[in-house]
């Protein structure tokens, strides 16, 4: 058994119509900035500027991280897009219900037997979404 942390691994998918990125491992003090700096840059640079997460491979994330997809789903407004999570592990889903923290963004809720139930019932699968679910950045005057 190893305590050494689980190094940060990002993978992103493009495609001409969206961008997904899987982000693996731990999201701290020491690996924010770089998964900030990636959801930056593709938000910038690609083809759409709604970037889905895929955040199921995340085995801790802290504050840090916390800044950092706050931040990530700020640049994503401002480009006229969202930062959608999707796959949350629990980890990250207790942080973002802990802190409260106002997200925007839908989060899918891990399969269960209950949604296993409804996805075969022909039903859509079902989201959870922390806070406001406009998806509006708010006007300062």
């Amino acid at each position: 058994m190893s305590f050494a942390p689980a190094p940060l691994q990002i993978i992103s998918r493009i495609t001409p119509d969206y961008i997904v990125m899987i982000v693996r491992g731990e999201v701290d003090l020491a690996t924010a900035p770089q998964l900030q700096h990636e959801l930056a840059d593709l938000l910038s640079h690609g083809p759409s500027s709604t970037l889905h997460l895929d955040l199921a491979g995340v085995s801790f994330m802290d504050s840090s991280g916390l800044q950092a997809l706050l931040v990530g789903q700020r640049t994503a407004q401002l480009l006229g897009g969202d930062l959608i999570l999707s796959g949350t592990s629990r980890q990250v889903e207790r942080l973002l219900a802990v802190t409260g923290v106002p997200f925007a963004s839908a989060i899918e809720i891990p399969h269960t037997a209950a949604s296993a139930q409804q996805t075969q019932n022909g039903s859509p699968p079902r989201r959870r979404t922390f806070g406001p679910a406009t998806g509006r950045v708010p006007h300062r005057q």
